[in-house]
C-alpha cells in the first residue's frame, strides 16, 4: 500500500507518550491474544491509545484481538474505543467463515476465535447468523474500523481448516487492503 510504518512491542507503546501516540496517522492492532494484549500494556498506554483516538484524531483498526482490544472490556487492560463489550462468534471455531456485505456479495474470510462487534458503529458486514462481522465508526475526533475476521491472513492460515478459501487469498488481502485504506483515510464504506 506504499504506507510507512513503524512496528512496536508492547514495551515500546508503553514507554511512549500521548503525544507520540498521537503523531501517528493510523495504529493497526492484529489478532492474537486481546488478554495476553491487555495485560501486556499498562492503563496510562491504553488512555493514551484511546485519548490520541478521541482527541487527537488517530484512526485505528482491529482485527479479531484488535477488535476485542477496542472493546471495554474490565477483565484485561483495553482502549475503550468501541464503548460497548464485544462476545465471541464462535468461542471454538477457527475456519473459514462467509460473511455478507450490503450489496449482497459475500466473501469467505478466515476466522480465528474472533469477536461479533455488534453494538459499535455501522456494519460493514455480518456473520452467517446475522451478527456483525466488521464495523466501522467515529470514535471522537478519529475513525476506527473493528473486524472479528482476518482478512488480512496469509495463505498458511488456511491450512487444516475444514473449509476451503471458496473466493481466495488474493481478494481477501485486496479486501484488508480496502479496510486499511477506509481507516487511514477515514472513508466511510458501505454499511447496512
Amino acid at each position: 500500500m506504499n504506507l510507512s510504518y513503524d512496528a512496536v512491542t508492547s514495551a515500546q507503546l508503553n514507554a511512549m507518550t500521548k503525544a507520540q501516540i498521537a503523531s501517528y496517522k493510523l495504529i493497526v492492532f492484529p489478532g492474537g491474544n486481546s488478554i495476553d494484549m491487555g495485560n501486556s500494556l499498562t492503563r496510562t498506554t491504553t488512555a493514551n491509545v484511546k485519548a490520541a483516538v478521541s482527541t487527537y484524531g488517530v484512526s485505528y483498526i482491529g482485527f479479531c484481538a484488535g477488535a476485542f482490544m477496542a472493546e471495554s472490556s474490565t477483565l484485561y487492560n483495553v482502549f475503550n474505543l468501541a464503548g460497548t463489550w464485544f462476545d465471541f462468534y464462535n468461542y471454538s471455531l477457527i475456519d473459514m467463515v462467509w460473511t455478507t456485505f450490503p450489496d449482497g456479495s459475500r466473501r469467505d474470510l478466515v476466522y480465528w476465535e474472533g469477536p461479533h462487534v455488534s453494538g459499535f458503529g455501522s456494519v460493514i458486514a455480518k456473520y452467517p447468523n446475522g451478527q456483525a462481522a466488521i464495523a466501522e465508526g467515529k470514535v471522537g475526533k478519529g475513525f476506527v474500523v473493528v473486524s472479528g475476521v482476518h482478512p488480512e491472513a496469509p495463505s498458511n492460515w488456511r491450512y487444516g481448516m475444514a473449509d476451503v478459501d471458496a473466493d481466495g487469498v488474493t481478494a481477501d488481502v485486496n479486501y484488508a487492503a480496502t479496510l486499511i485504506a477506509a481507516a487511514y483515510s477515514k472513508i466511510v464504506l458501505p454499511h447496512y
